[in-house]
């Protein structure tokens, strides 16, 4: 997230689909498999993940959860921080209920 010059913020979309792309693929799922999984096309999800377009809120939260971590870890300034340096911050899992 950014400050600039609007008072609302705006978000690294880029940062956001690396995120998910990370999750994706350790969790083995193919762009395919995800896509399906909630109704987008595997071309719509790749768009996102390489941050050529960004995606509704809900959009990326529908994606954060079916790969079962916290949306809110794919927005997070210190996880950004750290993803800039050498250590990336591990997204955290979203616990069954």
């Amino acid at each position: 997230m950014t400050g600039g010059g609007s008072r609302y913020p705006t978000y690294d979309y880029a940062y956001v689909g690396r995120r998910l792309r990370e999750r994706r693929v350790e969790l083995n799922l193919t762009v395919e498999e995800l896509a399906r999984a909630v109704q987008m096309t595997p071309d719509f999800v790749e768009s996102i993940e390489s941050g050529k377009v960004y995606e509704r809120f809900t959009g990326i939260i529908v994606l954060a959860l079916e790969l079962g971590v916290e949306p809110r870890d794919l927005f997070s300034q210190t996880s950004h921080a750290a993803y800039e340096g050498s250590n990336v911050i591990p997204l955290r899992r979203r616990s069954a209920n």
